[in-house]
């Protein structure tokens, strides 16, 4: 069975050639998405670097869900840093068990102080009731939980 799908690939249809043309553009494709691959998860490392240099907490709020076509559900959210707000979205693997509240849920978001849009929320740390709002400027470390 694999050797007909392999043969299938290699070969011009009812023959023996090699389709070259082929087999050279699922190389160039497959080499595409590797180096997409390898460069993006460059990026978000270097995001990530950022993020713990440079981290502060804010409180952000959860304003909408939608489904991505992908599988993970989509949560939008909301926060302010130095008096600027910020809105974004993020998805999350957690939507059939461990659902995040999303229409006005309460989460801290780790962000870079020196670039406020490289922001992540973190559904597993809800801000606690007691905690009404944060300073302007954000949290060095998250309240009650370090």
């Amino acid at each position: 069975m694999v050797k007909k799908w392999i043969d299938k690939f290699i070969y011009k249809p009812g023959s023996t050639d090699i389709y070259w043309e082929k087999i050279i553009s699922s190389i160039v494709v497959i080499s595409g998405f590797v180096v997409f691959l390898v460069f993006n998860n460059k990026r978000l490392g270097r995001l990530k670097d950022e993020r713990n240099r440079f981290r502060r907490y804010v409180i952000g709020v959860t304003t909408a869900e939608h489904n991505n076509i992908k599988g993970p559900m989509v949560v939008e959210y909301e926060y302010s840093f130095a008096g600027v707000h910020y809105s974004t979205a993020t998805s999350t693997k957690d939507w059939l068990w461990n659902k995040p509240n999303t229409h006005g849920g309460r989460y801290y978001v780790e962000l870079a102080y020196n670039n406020p849009t490289n922001a992540e929320i973190s559904f597993e740390y809800p801000v606690p009731d007691s905690v009404t709002n944060g300073p302007d400027s954000g949290w060095v470390t998250m309240p009650g939980y370090h």
